[in-house]
């Protein structure tokens, strides 16, 4: 089943003081907690850039820091987690939900044809109440 998945739809969000997070640069998140990573090199490549280490490069390394951060935070989750996950069909939890909202993250289809989804992004907070990690 394909997804559709909103990301960075969160006006405003820039504009808290003390929150790192940014939400139109590449980031990473479990859609079994809702838990998200972003590093500066994410954030801003273009502060690390030297001569020797151009743009691209620092755009990989930060595609390498999300992989690795994923693959590690799986393991957090037992398998039987990820097995449910994909059995239910949804694209994330309703508890994903709940914490990706407020990071600008919105499973479209989940949030039309799942009740728990629905009232999951309906409860959520407007705002992170942690910042990613990373930061």
């Amino acid at each position: 089943m394909n997804h559709l998945i909103a990301s960075g739809i969160a006006p405003g969000l820039e504009e808290l003081p003390n929150l790192e997070f940014k939400p139109t640069c590449p980031h990473t998140y479990c859609r079994l907690c809702g838990e998200v990573f972003q590093t500066d090199f994410d954030r801003f490549p273009h502060r690390f850039a030297t001569y020797d280490t151009p743009i691209p490069i620092i755009i990989e390394y930060a595609t390498s820091l999300r992989k690795l951060w994923s693959q590690r935070h799986a393991r957090t989750h037992t398998e039987r987690e990820h097995v449910q996950l994909v059995l239910s069909g949804r694209w994330l939890t309703p508890e994903a939900a709940y914490r990706l909202a407020a990071f600008g993250v919105i499973s479209i289809g989940d949030l039309v044809l799942d009740d728990e989804i629905a009232a999951a992004y309906k409860e959520s907070s407007p705002v992170p109440k942690n910042d990613a990690e990373g930061t």
